[in-house]
């Protein structure tokens, strides 16, 4: 038979299946959208970069390929991350001569023959994946459609009132209705887009010194920087702050933390992606202003609806620590207690907690009739409210006020709504 002749791996017979599988591997990675940088058959590479979700089907290609024919590897796929979002991913093939009796030539050839059916199916799955995302966005589409066809809430657009101008008045409002890898909030944008309304129509605020962020602009950074750094740089003594928040809430089953999920935040990874309750508090309690209101339309027993918990681990059965500061300018409206849920209002597309606390400060809690909405006749109004239509739902929802209501009686009303 004699001695089997040089080969380089690329010439005689074999760039047939060669080529082929390098094609297909172009192909699968472009379906995958991934970003082409290098491509050259004849020297024996590609190589290309994209988000490291779309490439997890290539991880383990060349083991898996190898472990069914044996040999030795002629062509490889490497995935290589870059960031904990962006891969690199190679296709080399050995250029080097080397001597191929016939066995490892069948081999070789059967080994491609696997690439490229694995690479394709690659290709296929990608190609589904689109068509879902395609649908889904239809779907999408369609309910936001169906949602802007529907009558205005009761709520949406504030009262004509005359009322006093607050010049000293700053207000942060967030809103995360989409999340990068969490459940949506119903609603969420629009309760934020609508109190903001209300600040300026309904409190006085000038609307250049209100901050709204929503979705992938309310990102843990965007909180830092705005509840820790400009609010800082703006309020002066006896100003007046308003921040309100509507989206994920979780708990910290460890340690009780209660932590506000931005648009990027991870509930298995609270402490680096989240942002802490507490630190918010310590923030606007450290704050000159007179006053400071919260409002959080959102909750921390990571049994569902507006919260979220780390997969795997319990709701919280006792509240979660939501304590403020010691201080006497901070007061918070929460949605919900500790271990319950803050739900949507679906027929009025609002948050159930949002939406009676707009209601409350249309005028409606407005008790003795004064013209001025204080904060506890708007805790008065809302709590009762809220505790009514979450039971016609079968949930318990009971919206809290700290510091509680006897203890702000010491400080004499104080108004949220006044109108001139």
């Amino acid at each position: 038979m004699g001695r089997p002749r040089p080969h380089d791996g690329l010439s005689n017979d074999y760039p047939a299946p060669y080529d082929a599988t390098f094609a297909t591997a172009e192909a699968a990675l472009r379906e995958m959208e991934i970003d082409i940088s290098q491509s050259d058959s004849s020297q024996g590479f590609i190589i290309g970069s994209g988000d490291t979700s779309r490439l997890q089907g290539f991880e383990g290609l060349t083991s898996s390929a190898r472990k069914m024919v044996g040999s030795k590897v002629l062509m490889r796929a490497d995935v290589t991350k870059v960031t904990p979002h962006e891969t690199k991913v190679q296709i080399v093939a050995r250029k080097e001569s080397m001597l191929l009796p016939g066995d490892t030539m069948k081999a070789e050839r059967d080994f491609m023959d696997t690439m490229r059916n694995k690479m394709s199916k690659l290709a296929e799955q990608a190609q589904m994946a689109k068509a879902a995302s395609a649908a889904s966005d239809k779907s999408a589409g369609a309910a936001a459609a169906l949602e802007a066809s529907l009558p205005p809430s009761d709520v949406d657009f504030p009262p004509a009132l005359k009322v006093k101008p607050k010049p000293n008045a700053y207000a942060v409002i967030v809103g995360v209705e989409n999340y990068r890898d969490l459940p949506k909030v119903d609603f969420a944008t629009r309760d934020a887009e609508t109190v903001k309304q209300y600040l300026v129509q309904t409190l006085g605020f000038q609307e250049e010194h209100i901050i709204l962020r929503t979705n992938d602009r309310a990102t843990r950074s965007d909180l830092e920087s705005y509840f820790e750094r400009w609010l800082k740089n703006n309020v002066e003594k006896d100003a007046e702050v308003f921040v309100f928040y509507a989206g994920h809430g979780a708990p910290d089953p460890k340690s009780g933390n209660s932590y506000l999920v931005p648009f990027d935040g991870n509930p298995s990874f609270l402490e680096t992606t989240a942002y802490p309750v507490s630190r918010l508090y310590e923030s606007l309690a450290a704050l000159p202003a007179k006053q400071v209101i919260v409002a959080l339309d959102s909750c921390f027993s990571g049994s569902g609806g507006r919260s979220v918990i780390a997969k795997g681990a319990r709701p919280m059965m006792l509240t979660a620590d939501t304590s403020l500061p010691p201080g006497k300018n901070l007061i918070v409206f929460s949605a919900a207690a500790g271990n319950e849920i803050s739900s949507a209002f679906q027929e009025k597309r609002h948050g159930l907690f949002t939406y009676f606390f707009l209601k409350g400060l249309r005028g409606e809690a407005d008790a003795n009739k004064d013209g001025a909405v204080e904060v506890g006749e708007l805790f008065n109004y809302l709590k009762p409210q809220v505790e009514k239509q979450a039971r016609r739902t079968n949930q318990d929802q009971t919206p809290q006020l700290n510091p509680p209501l006897n203890a702000l009686k010491e400080k004499g009303g104080i108004k949220l709504v006044e109108s001139r």
